[in-house]
């Protein structure tokens, strides 16, 4: 069986709104399900910590095993004053890899609390650090 999307196809979740295109092959077998394919996100938000990404450059992966889990790589952006926050998911999707980046650079920790406060570490309050 091939699935396939041109759009319009909409993941809803508490966290994530993501629209759906691309072509996944299915094939039932003994073992069990078995699909092969991609699907890229053309559009879409994700919300972590309350804050609202973007998805940009994102896609999920079947690579025809017996499990219906894809392979991620998910990438979204937002503006945090001056910085331009990245979060990355990659990897599969029971135990995905997260990093963290921004535009000017600066280290995860600090990218960190720009996601949950707004602003770099040396800004924060005690109550807060």
């Amino acid at each position: 069986m091939e699935i396939v999307s041109k759009g319009k196809v909409w993941v809803v979740r508490s966290d994530l709104i993501a629209e759906l295109v691309g072509k996944v092959n299915v094939k039932f077998t003994r073992e069990g399900i078995s699909p092969e394919g991609k699907l890229t996100i053309s559009a879409g938000r994700l919300i972590i910590q309350g804050c609202k990404f973007e998805l940009k450059d994102s896609s999920l992966f079947f690579s025809g095993g017996s499990e219906f889990l894809p392979i991620l790589d998910i990438m979204a952006g937002k503006e945090v004053g001056d910085y331009e926050v990245t979060v990355r998911l990659q990897g599969q999707v029971e135990k995905p890899t997260l990093s963290l980046s921004s535009v000017p650079p600066m280290e995860q920790g600090e990218v960190l609390s720009l996601i949950m406060f707004g602003r770099p570490s040396q800004n924060l309050n005690p109550q807060e650090n």
